[in-house]
């Protein structure tokens, strides 16, 4: 069962990330992303309950996008992880990741989005963490939104340095709970849980540790969080971030770990994703260049709620002012 951003069990093994084998692919999702960065499939199915889409979408180099919640059909699965837990594409492409959403939440018209100029949008560069987290943000990681800032002006954009307003709990308060409570829910329905390893049930039993009451009470406070967040949107139309705070880990980093050691090691790589599972609004990577490992970076497009359609054509604008599909990693 995978619920970190690296794809590695010391039962199976570990996924390697094609363009720097000595480094995780990223996770959940990362056999996905591994797939089509290696060009073994076209694209791939990602599901993101903390960043699973856009982790391992930064670390291969793909166009991923986590869809706005409920976008994607998961049935029989509704309301995984209490709601955090979305369906998307990774893709080499935003057009491919567009096709992607139209035949599984058709009627939208995403390909046509990603076909059409985004039109002169108002844009916020971010690289504040949300709190709680003690971060610090990478030079390469920093570079990106930085130069983004640049093309995106010389693009047409209107773009401005400005921070979401991220209520104090919208992690330890919001989305940690969530997140313990849905993979004990999820370990609830295996035939053989015992079969897992030991940092994965122990996670579990701190899930269990959370009532059904605890979870209703935070579900009832999700809309105070996310208005606040989403003020922001009252004045721009994107929000950019860095797509992590750094690079992946090693693998074999957190062998032999325990739960919370390993989180705590993992969420100081990527504090950028989990507050937009919170609020269920749509973000999406877009690969930007290499860091001094050869392992790509992203920059995260945050839009307002529904607004995938800003996103894909934004997305597609910048793929073809910095062309990345004709760039392979070493191992294809």
């Amino acid at each position: 069962m995978m619920v970190w951003s690296f794809t590695e069990t010391l039962t199976f093994g570990a996924t390697r990330n094609p363009w720097n084998i000595d480094y995780t692919p990223g996770g959940s999702s990362g056999g996905s992303g591994t797939a089509v960065a290696a060009g073994l499939a076209p694209m791939a199915l990602g599901s993101d309950g903390m960043g699973s889409i856009r982790i391992p979408s930064t670390w291969c180099g793909l166009f991923g996008i986590k869809p706005q919640r409920d976008r994607v059909p998961l049935a029989p699965h509704d309301d995984a992880w209490n709601g955090l837990s979305v369906n998307g594409p990774m893709a080499r492409t935003v057009e491919d990741a567009a096709l992607f959403l139209d035949v599984t939440a058709p009627g939208n018209g995403f390909v046509a989005a990603a076909k059409r100029p985004p039109g002169r949008l108002r844009i916020s560069l971010s690289t504040k963490v949300p709190p709680g987290l003690i971060v610090r943000v990478g030079k390469a990681q920093r570079a990106a939104v930085n130069e983004a800032g640049v093309l995106l002006r010389e693009l047409g954009h209107e773009v401005i340095e400005r921070d979401p307003d991220y209520p104090p709990s919208v992690v330890y308060g919001q989305a940690l709970p969530r997140y313990f409570r849905g993979v004990y829910d999820d370990v609830k329905t295996l035939p053989h849980p015992e079969r897992l390893d030991a940092r994965t049930r122990a996670f579990a039993r701190i899930g269990g540790l959370i009532s059904d009451k605890r979870i209703s009470s935070i579900r009832g406070a999700e809309s105070i969080a996310a208005e606040r967040i989403q003020s922001i949107f009252d004045d721009v139309d994107v929000v950019i971030t860095p797509g992590t705070a750094m690079g992946p880990s090693r693998i074999g980093a957190y062998q032999r770990r325990g739960a919370i050691s390993t989180l705590t090691l993992v969420t100081v790589r990527v504090p950028f994703q989990a507050v937009f599972n919170v609020t269920g609004q749509p973000a999406a990577v877009v690969p930007w260049d290499l860091d001094g490992n050869g392992v790509p970076t992203s920059i995260q497009l945050v839009g307002k709620p529904f607004d995938e359609a800003t996103l894909l054509s934004l997305g597609a604008q910048i793929e073809q002012a910095r062309p990345w599909v004709q760039r392979r990693p070493p191992v294809s």
